[in-house]
């Protein structure tokens, strides 16, 4: 069948669609004159997505915008948010509510929750395309009651954002106070080892100590230095005396060139002896003087002699004084590094402790102060959600539009009308056009009689009589 064809059917059976139509738009016309009006209000509350956190400093990514709006519609249309509605409004003590909550649920249920189910079929939440803007659409009976019912979506959902946001915040808060007193009994039992490990070694100041005990540490090591070459010069010193005392030379010693005493007494044996030479070219080698002389030149040889035993005698003594000095030094050196290990010790000690100390205090100070951030949050009644465009009561309904109804109607009307001919000429096939005589016969058409008008008859016949 092509389009000639359906039109001609359309055309020879307008009455069908014509009735049909009627109907139809009849039907929509008085539906919607009978039906109830419906008004509908919206709110729109802006979210803040740009803006840091007051309390914790952080702001949403870019990125992460959609997925939040997302989520601020789905709060929108929870229970949580709707039970809230219903405390806020008082909707399940009034009387007009429970009398449908009975016929509607035969008093079985929650009334509240009823309500909540009630409200949130008729709720709309639709995020604006491309910003920050959340719509809210309420359809009511009447419009003061759909615009109150919107107004109040709006605050319910501000304060649940709220309470979302509160509520993790009081129970990380109370797990935070026990942290907090653990962490403190810690820091307080890590400052008690550090005070008591410093009053126990004495160290007030590790490093002040340090530096005083490796200085002397130093010098002792400087002081065993000299000493002990001191000790060796004077072995060498002794070696030599002892050698020179036993091959007679002791006179050439240094310390008997030097010794002042000696020095005297080798110039009076000098002096003696030139006078025993002078008194014996006088008197002959047995005289009283020269006798007496001789005397004194034994006894000062005598005293020279023991003298340059105790300047020998003193080198060794000398020597044992050294050895035993540097023997002192090396014990005090050795005792000294003992002290130096054990400051090093106690220091890496101490520093383990005060590390330790270090760590509990910067714990403590980090629980704190996540502590007093989620006490912040928990005690703050600021949510980053504005209401922006606050609902009024509609002027008129949203339905019934009758205009509306009425184009429906005319659009199913004529598409059932439509139908309802096809099929009549379906079940009544007539021959309408040359084509569906072509068709029928199943041959060409070589002939067609067309009825000519009245005007048409009176002018052929005009035109044929004489």
């Amino acid at each position: 069948m092509d389009l000639r064809q359906f039109f001609s059917i359309i055309l020879a059976r307008g009455w069908i669609v014509g009735l049909v139509t009627l109907t139809v738009l009849a039907s929509a016309l008085g539906f919607g004159f009978l039906r109830a009006p419906t008004y509908t209000a919206s709110t729109q509350v802006l979210l803040d997505l740009v803006s840091a956190d007051p309390v914790a400093g952080a702001s949403l990514p870019p990125a992460m915008s959609q997925a939040y709006l997302a989520t601020q519609t789905e709060i929108l249309n929870s229970q949580k948010v709707a039970l809230k509605v219903v405390d806020r409004l008082s909707l399940h003590e009034k009387p007009e509510t429970l009398e449908a909550w009975q016929g509607a649920t035969d008093g079985r249920g929650s009334i509240r929750q009823w309500c909540a189910d009630e409200l949130l079929r008729r709720l709309d939440v639709r995020p604006a395309r491309d910003s920050s803007v959340l719509s809210i659409t309420y359809t009511g009976s009447t419009a003061s009651g759909a615009a109150e019912i919107a107004n109040a979506f709006a605050q319910a959902y501000i304060a649940a954002q709220v309470e979302i946001r509160a509520e993790p915040a009081k129970q990380s808060r109370t797990w935070f106070s026990a942290q907090v007193q653990t962490l403190r009994d810690q820091l307080d039992f890590a400052q008690r080892r550090v005070t008591d490990y410093q009053r126990a070694k004495g160290i007030f100041s590790s490093e002040e100590r340090f530096d005083i005990e490796n200085s002397r540490l130093q010098d002792l090591s400087t002081q065993l230095v000299v000493v002990a070459s001191l000790t060796a010069e004077s072995a060498k010193r002794k070696q030599l005396a002892q050698e020179s005392l036993h091959s007679g030379s002791a006179s050439e010693l240094p310390e008997i060139l030097q010794n002042p005493l000696v020095q005297q007494l080798k110039a009076n044996q000098a002096r003696l002896e030139a006078r025993i030479k002078e008194l014996s070219a006088i008197y002959g080698g047995n005289h009283p003087e020269i006798l007496k002389v001789v005397q004194d030149l034994e006894s000062t040889r005598t005293r020279v002699l023991q003298e340059m035993g105790t300047v020998a005698s003193s080198l060794t003594k000398s020597h044992a004084v050294a050895e035993r000095r540097e023997g002192e030094l090396r014990l005090a050196l050795e005792a000294q590094r003992g002290r130096v290990m054990a400051i090093k010790q106690s220091r890496d000690e101490l520093k383990v402790l005060e590390r330790d100390l270090d760590n509990a205090q910067r714990a403590y100070d980090q629980a704190l102060q996540r502590l007093n951030q989620n006490g912040q949050v928990s005690q703050s009644t600021q949510a980053n959600i504005v209401t922006l465009n606050p609902a009024v009561e509609p002027l008129k309904p949203t339905t019934p539009n009758h205009l509306l109804n009425g184009l429906v109607g005319v659009f199913l009307g004529l598409l059932l009308g439509g139908l309802a001919a096809f099929i009549l000429e379906l079940s009544d096939r007539r021959i309408r056009n040359q084509d569906d005589l072509s068709r029928s016969l199943d041959g060409p058409v070589i002939g067609q009689i067309r009825l000519l008008s009245d005007k048409t008859l009176r002018l052929a016949r005009s035109t044929a009589s004489p």
